[in-house]
């Protein structure tokens, strides 16, 4: 499925935001108008606005679908709160790679060799 991004900047890094989950259809017996009337064809689920009319979001105006049961609803909760737990991992996600404890314990001091060649005390 596809779905509309919005681009976001966090800590220096260019991500992408899912917004939308596009290009959904639906056979007339999952939602209905503002006005009651069975929808069918094609809609979307916005991750505010829950389900709307049409294949995309877009600026112009277009309507809420109400689903038509329980079952219908949590479906659409469940793409919403896809979409936000998309998000939060990509706003929540280090903006710099964190080396784990073992690659950090690996890790041993490099050995020099002693800049006091001599055999004297070095008085």
């Amino acid at each position: 499925m596809e779905g509309h991004r919005r681009d976001a900047v966090l800590g220096g890094i260019r991500s992408k935001l899912l917004m939308t989950r596009d290009n959904l259809t639906t056979d007339g017996s999952e939602f209905v108008l503002p006005d009651g009337r069975p929808y069918s064809g094609p809609y979307h689920v916005h991750v505010r606005e829950g389900a709307m009319e049409g294949e995309r979001h877009t600026k112009n105006p277009h309507r809420p679908l109400t689903p038509v049961n329980e079952v219908i609803a949590r479906k659409v909760g469940i793409i919403q709160k896809g979409m936000r737990n998309e998000s939060s991992n990509i706003t929540s996600a280090p903006s710099t790679p964190q080396r784990s404890n073992q690659a950090r314990s690996r890790r041993r001091p490099s050995a020099r060799p002693s800049s006091n060649t001599g055999t004297g005390s070095g008085y």
